[in-house]
């Protein structure tokens, strides 16, 4: 475990919490019916979860750097 390998681990996590508040903040909701079924679609959550999806990963690789001898 080196200092760089910590640094670049809690970089990660910041970008990591960062993504999670934005991922919860104002989600539109747009209604509409389709064959007479009412659809409901989020857009923020959508393309939120993308973000969020990529900045879990990119930390769970830095904190397994960080764990290697």
């Amino acid at each position: 475990m080196t200092d760089e390998t910590i640094k670049e681990a809690a970089a990660e996590a910041k970008r990591f919490l960062k993504r999670v508040d934005e991922y919860g903040d104002g989600t539109t909701t747009s209604e509409y019916w389709h064959d007479n079924i009412k659809r409901v679609i989020k857009t923020k959550d959508v393309i939120g979860a993308g973000a969020l999806r990529r900045s879990s990963m990119d930390l769970t690789r830095a904190l397994a750097k960080m764990r290697r001898y």
